[in-house]
C-alpha cells in the first residue's frame, strides 16, 4: 500500500487531492437525509385495475347461472374460486348418490364436510413425528409448535404421538 492511503473507509486512506464529499456514497460528508424519506413510496397506488383484468382470468358468465338458482354464498365462492366446469364435475360426484333417491331419502343423506381442524391435526402430529425422527426431544418440539405454528399442546400429547407413530 502507498504512504498516502491507509484504508478504503478512513478519512485517513482519502489521497490529499480528494474532498471529503467525493467517492462513494458511505463516505459523503454531511449528507442528510430529504425530510419527506425517499418519497417514491408515497407515489405507490394499490394494483392498478386493468393489470388486474390481465392477470385474472376473465369472468365466466356460466357461473351468473350458479347464481341466478339460488346457490347459497359458499357455493358461489367455491365455483368462482376453481371455475364453472371443475364446479359442476365437483357437484355430479357429492350428488351421485342421490340421483336415484326420494326426496325423503336425499334430505337424510347429507354431505358430511369434515372439519378442516382434523387436517390440520394431522400436519402437526406428522411434524411431531418426524422432528422426533431427527433426535428433537418433546419439549423442544413444544416449544418449536408454540412459536412456530401457535400450536398449543401439552409435552405429555407429543410424548404419545411419538410413541403411537413407534408402535404403527
Amino acid at each position: 500500500m502507498s504512504d498516502k492511503t491507509e484504508t478504503r473507509s478512513s478519512i485517513k486512506g482519502m489521497t490529499v487531492n480528494d474532498r471529503p464529499g467525493d467517492g462513494v456514497g458511505g463516505r459523503h460528508e454531511n449528507q442528510s437525509t430529504p425530510a419527506g424519506g425517499g418519497g417514491y413510496l408515497d407515489i405507490c397506488t394499490a394494483l392498478d385495475p386493468y393489470l388486474m383484468k390481465k392477470i385474472a382470468p376473465p369472468h365466466d358468465p356460466r357461473l351468473d347461472l350458479l347464481s341466478d338458482i339460488g346457490l347459497s354464498e359458499h357455493w358461489l365462492k367455491i365455483a368462482n374460486l376453481i371455475g364453472f366446469d371443475h364446479f359442476v364435475t365437483m357437484w355430479l360426484i357429492l350428488d351421485d348418490e342421490n340421483i336415484y333417491s326420494s326426496p325423503q331419502e336425499r334430505k337424510r343423506r347429507r354431505i358430511h364436510v369434515p372439519q378442516y381442524r382434523r387436517f390440520q391435526r394431522y400436519c402437526r402430529d406428522q411434524l411431531i413425528i418426524d422432528l422426533a425422527s431427527k433426535g428433537k426431544k418433546p419439549h423442544v418440539i413444544h416449544s418449536i409448535l408454540i412459536n412456530d405454528m401457535c400450536e398449543r399442546v401439552s409435552v405429555r400429547h407429543i410424548e404419545r404421538t411419538i410413541q403411537k407413530s413407534k408402535i404403527d
